[in-house]
């Protein structure tokens, strides 16, 4: 190898982890098919719209909801920072709701000076909503959830949603909002059902994610992975 030119060898080991990656995609795919095609796949978007009322965003969140969301013919969609106009004249959950045909629960959550911010989870119309969560967390955030049920194949399964404290210096009060969520849904939540955790976790160090991980792990955690894609 010492005697092949730098870039061969980069270019060799760049073709392994494509087929690398390639057979992986092409696995995943025939999974996702086969789920599909016995009812039982469910498909999340996670998305932090980061409005404010401006029409310009009004008018993107119309082009992403075209081009992005509903080709992926999601089951669930969790938004973040929404935005609720004050004197009711406009919501942007409402409105991807609206856009996608699907039903919506939302949370409001900061108030800021001339509209609301908040959490919302939408879901498909062949999926019923059996159940809704809320609950506050320290620092003054908040968290939503929902039990869904397929109308064809009876499959149920739980999606909780939620915004953490940002600052990069928070990471105590990630923690704390996490376990306090953890605990909840330990309280709401059967053992053996698959729940989904969602949110704009805010990490600012590399290690939060498997903070997270850590905080999160249990039985019901667990089921995701071995239950769907």
């Amino acid at each position: 190898l010492e005697s092949r030119p730098v870039d061969s060898i980069d270019q060799m080991r760049f073709s392994e982890l494509k087929d690398s990656r390639d057979r992986l995609v092409g696995e995943y795919e025939q999974r996702i098919q086969q789920l599909t095609a016995t009812g039982h796949a469910v498909r999340v978007v996670q998305w932090n719209q980061m409005m404010d009322p401006a029409p310009q965003r009004r008018q993107a969140i119309r082009i992403q909801v075209e081009t992005h969301l509903k080709p992926l013919q999601p089951t669930v969609v969790t938004l973040q920072e929404t935005t609720d106009e004050k004197d009711g004249s406009y919501h942007s959950a409402a409105e991807v709701a609206r856009l996608l045909g699907y039903e919506l629960v939302g949370a409001q959550g900061k108030d800021r000076q001339t509209f609301h911010q908040g959490i919302a989870i939408l879901h498909h119309p062949d999926w019923e909503r059996t159940a809704t969560f809320q609950t506050s967390l320290p620092n003054n955030r908040v968290a939503l959830g929902v039990q869904l049920t397929s109308r064809k194949t009876g499959q149920a399964v739980y999606v909780f949603t939620m915004h953490l404290s940002a600052r990069s210096r928070e990471d105590h009060m990630r923690r704390e909002e996490l376990a306090a969520l953890h605990a909840y849904i330990e309280g709401v939540v059967s053992p053996g059902s698959t729940v989904i955790l969602t949110g704009d976790l805010n990490p600012a160090y590399e290690s939060e994610p498997a903070q997270f991980e850590r905080v999160a792990e249990s039985e019901w955690s667990r089921a995701v992975r071995h239950d769907l894609p």
